[in-house]
């Protein structure tokens, strides 16, 4: 599967700034309202990772991850009360995720990570100063669609999947097989 795009990010960027506030309305007839922001982070942050999952070129390891994310958010969820330590697991687990699955380097993960304190920031702004859950959610995901043009060395594809020297070398190889087994029929 290829990588996802930023017209990509932008989408999904509009649909969590629409579906964030329906689902804190939505929160507010299903959970004690001391427990509200901190579910509310816990779904945006899996639904996120859902999605990271879903696009993630990488073969292997997306279950176990999927798990880890589980395991660690509800670890999360009940050993602390506040708002910031769910919040910095979720935010860790987006990092950790993308590192595994679509960056190659240490100097890219790190710039992602950089880029995930930027956004963070800036939601948190924009809720301080505006007070809407549907602004601070645009910000983060538009700022978190950006995490696509990172550089990668070699272009964007895959850590796993072979380099195109090696496909063409495989095709070309298949391509002989096969003509010498037509040659050999005749």
């Amino acid at each position: 599967m290829s990588r996802p795009g930023f017209a990509e990010g932008v989408g999904l960027a509009l649909l969590g700034a629409v579906v964030t506030p329906v689902l804190a309305y939505s929160l507010l007839w299903l959970v004690p309202s001391h427990q509200q922001p901190g579910v509310l982070c816990l779904l945006l942050g899996m639904g996120y990772g859902l999605y990271l999952l879903a696009r993630s070129p990488a073969p292997a390891g997306r279950l176990w991850l999927a798990f880890a994310w589980v395991f660690a958010s509800l670890l999360s969820a009940r050993l602390f009360t506040g708002l910031w330590p769910l919040l910095a697991v979720q935010l860790g687990m987006i990092w950790l995720t993308r590192s595994w699955c679509f960056h190659r380097t240490p100097l890219a993960a790190l710039l992602d990570l950089g880029l995930l304190a930027l956004g963070t920031a800036a939601a948190v702004w924009a809720l301080a100063h505006s007070g809407s859950l549907h602004l601070a959610a645009w910000t983060w995901l538009l700022t978190q669609a950006l995490f696509v043009l990172i550089p990668q060395p070699g272009g964007a594809e895959s850590p796993t999947q072979p380099d195109s020297d090696e496909r063409f070398t495989a095709a070309e190889r298949a391509a002989e097989r096969a003509l010498q087994r037509l040659a050999a029929r005749t």
